[in-house]
């Protein structure tokens, strides 16, 4: 049996770039997410209707920073410039005339990607903050949904390669999906070819595929962090499988549901804790193993050796990535190697050519 492994990577190539690598999480938010084009009038000047409707866009990113002023007090002077900034609607146009305005708003988001929004949650989680926890998740939701649209209106799916090259003509059974990414741009259904994906979440729950799709012959996924169309209800317990627009509201019982994702560092999450062990059960039974587009983060890399901990050790562990322009290749090599090989405790075989390359050799 195979066993693939998909990072943010994966779905960062997949997308055209449009879905955001995990270290780009919530930081690219305004970059991907408020572009907008400005009306003007007649002498150039933008209309306060296009700005007002531009502010509702940017405003999840003023929510999220505003919560991290509360446990970095030293930025709160910056997240002021990029408020101010905000309200006079520069911020939207090109980088150059951006930076004139908020004081140099674009360099600013660069260099406060040092606050890791994985320390941060961290941080809220030792807190005992859930309300911020919330907030955050809620963020990290509006992020991925956001520049999925994005990614709809694009026609690079290598995912689609992937089942084309990798899926197709093999049965279920030779092959299982494991994702630590949110986003569900793997988890189409392919109907064209009969191919179907079908989650594996907590039996004790009420499951409701609401695509009507039969799954009965589908392919095995694990989200071990969740999706955006996941919604759960808690008040009947009831998992709804449906799209990320529409009502909200539970269809049994009428009250307002929740995606279901996990934030990293996480641990609440009962219905996620058992996806998690469903999936280490599989890789108990692999023969190979890729892992593909996923960085293995100091943050993770607990949960990741305990998801691996009983790969048979004569198993075949592929880690497929990428090495950039202004890279040298045998230290990206070395560097993945040693984290990788380290980690699982075994000998790995790296591929450097990207998954895009790696889909075409087959």
């Amino acid at each position: 049996m195979e066993v693939y492994i998909f990072g943010a990577g994966a779905s960062h190539a997949a997308s055209n770039k449009n879905t955001p690598l995990g270290a780009d999480l919530g930081w690219d938010y305004a970059r991907s997410c408020c572009r907008h084009m400005f009306e003007t009038d007649g002498h150039g000047n933008i209309l306060p209707s296009a700005t007002e409707e531009a502010n509702k866009s940017f405003a999840p990113f003023i929510r999220f920073l505003l919560i991290l002023g509360k446990y970095y007090p030293n930025i709160k002077k910056e997240i002021s410039k990029i408020e101010e900034a905000n309200k006079k609607g520069m911020q939207y146009l090109d980088p150059f005339t951006s930076a004139k305005y908020s004081g140099n708003y674009l360099d600013w988001i660069k260099d406060a990607k040092k606050y890791c929004i994985d320390e941060f949650i961290i941080k809220i989680i030792n807190h005992n903050n859930l309300s911020d926890l919330a907030g955050i998740k809620r963020f990290i939701f509006e992020h991925i949904v956001e520049s999925s649209i994005i990614w709809s209106c694009q026609d690079n799916n290598l995912y689609k390669k992937f089942i084309d090259n990798f899926i197709y003509g093999k049965k279920p059974e030779e092959i299982k999906i494991i994702s630590f990414n949110y986003d569900t741009l793997l988890a189409n259904n392919y109907s064209d070819k009969n191919i179907y994906f079908k989650y594996h979440i907590d039996e004790e729950h009420n499951f409701i595929n609401e695509y009507g799709f039969d799954l009965g012959n589908a392919y095995s996924i694990y989200k071990l962090h969740g999706s955006i169309n996941w919604w759960y209800c808690n008040e009947c317990q009831t998992i709804h499988i449906k799209d990320i627009y529409g009502s909200f509201a539970c269809n049994k019982c009428k009250s307002i549901m929740s995606p279901l994702i996990r934030a990293p560092r996480e641990d609440s999450n009962s219905i996620l804790s058992e996806l998690f062990d469903k999936a280490k059960k599989e890789l108990e039974s692999a023969s190979k193993i890729y892992i593909i587009g996923y960085s293995l983060p100091e943050y993770d890399k607990e949960e990741f050796m305990n998801l691996c901990e009983n790969i048979p050790g004569d198993t075949e562990i592929n880690i497929v990535d990428f090495c950039g322009e202004t890279e040298a290749y045998d230290l990206r090599y070395k560097a993945i190697n040693d984290k990788f090989s380290d980690a699982l405790k075994k000998d790995v075989i790296v591929d450097l050519s990207g998954f895009e390359e790696h889909i075409l050799k087959k």
